[in-house]
């Protein structure tokens, strides 16, 4: 919600100024500097980057014409710093209504990808020939995605998923969603923040990072 109030916030002004404001940068940035006002880049750069070069060479080989879907498929393994999970307990503290909304970074006179799909459980998919669950970025991911369609004129539907083995996906889907309800509890949201979590400013151990993978 902190990136949709400061697109109300300031997107017009920015606009008007000639200005880019790119949130979600945490470790890059997509800008073009013709598009003024509010653009995302990433932490949801490989997401950005994947699904624009998806749409360039179906312009290059059709001519034109949008793709009918993109999506996107990640495995990811590693662990959070105390700064992230403090992030996603003032998420859960402070998310409004119109947060929910798949399209809720979007102006409202904006265009609408024709559909807006979630992957909400684990099936197998022969394209890849792995199975695919719920990606715990893809809340986020898809809506940045879909603004910078909007940006762009495009209503190409974008969706994302976890792959894997069938344990994995299972295991990992079970584990976000048992989170998820934790965490919508205040007092166990509270608990989980107090002794749990790491401190802020503090990162995943040595191991973790030897540990850790993103493709």
């Amino acid at each position: 919600q902190y990136v949709r109030k400061m697109i109300e916030a300031y997107d017009e002004k920015a606009k008007s100024a000639n200005v880019m404001l790119v949130p979600c940068c945490g470790f890059d940035s997509v800008v073009r500097k013709r598009d003024a006002g509010s653009l995302l880049g990433f932490d949801s750069v490989p997401s950005e980057m994947g699904n624009w070069y998806v749409h360039q060479v179906a312009k290059e080989m059709q001519g034109g014409p949008q793709p009918v879907m993109v999506e996107g498929f990640f495995s990811v393994a590693g662990g959070a710093s105390g700064g992230t999970l403090a992030s996603i307990a003032n998420l859960f503290s402070t998310m409004e209504r119109k947060d929910l909304s798949p399209v809720s970074l979007n102006a409202h006179t904006a265009i609408r990808p024709t559909s807006a799909p979630r992957v909400k459980g684990v099936s197998y998919n022969p394209f890849l020939a792995r199975y695919v669950g719920p990606f715990l970025m893809a809340s986020i991911n898809e809506r940045v995605v879909r603004r910078s369609n909007a940006i762009s004129g495009r209503s190409t539907p974008y969706v994302e998923a976890a792959y894997g083995r069938w344990t994995q996906m299972v295991g990992a889907m079970v584990a976000m969603y048992a989170f998820g309800v934790i965490m919508s509890v205040p007092p166990l949201r509270g608990l989980l923040t107090k002794y749990v979590f790491p401190a802020q400013g503090t990162g995943p151990s040595d191991v973790s990072k030897q540990r850790s993978s993103y493709r």
